[in-house]
């Protein structure tokens, strides 16, 4: 039997922000994570009465370190997906999954200016500018 001619399914358009997107949850939820830890063992050494810059716990700058990075690299990916052109609905609304995770709610009830929920307006609103191909409307 010879190979049958089956076309390959066309990749999604919005495949790269889907990806980046679950990507991004996990990054923010381990940035989330690392914060609580180092909440905890701050409170840990207020009440010891331990300056944090002085008498540390052991492993806190290890994990203030982790925490950092996981800062930088939750806020690389967000800048990632809010710069890319969805192009579909299933894109669109993964930049709404991407601000509902960060917001750590089921909807947005406001939004602050420079926070993930922000730039992910912004970005939709670009991206259905582009879509429509109607751009800037002028006042009457």
């Amino acid at each position: 039997m010879g190979k049958k001619n089956r076309k390959r399914p066309a990749p999604h358009s919005d495949a790269e922000i889907l990806a980046l997107v679950e990507q991004y949850i996990a990054a923010e939820q381990r940035y989330c994570d690392l914060n609580a830890e180092v909440d905890d063992m701050e409170g840990a050494m207020n009440k010891l009465g331990r300056d944090r810059d002085v008498n540390p716990l052991c492993g806190y700058k290890a994990v203030v370190r982790k925490k950092e990075k996981a800062d930088s690299a939750y806020n690389r990916i967000e800048t990632r997906i809010a710069n890319l052109r969805a192009t579909t609905i299933e894109g669109l609304y993964a930049k709404v999954r991407c601000a509902l995770a960060y917001a750590k709610a089921a909807e947005i009830d406001e939004i602050e200016g420079g926070s993930c929920a922000d730039n992910m307006a912004r970005s939709i609103f670009t991206d259905l500018q582009k879509l429509s191909k109607a751009g800037p409307h002028k006042a009457p």
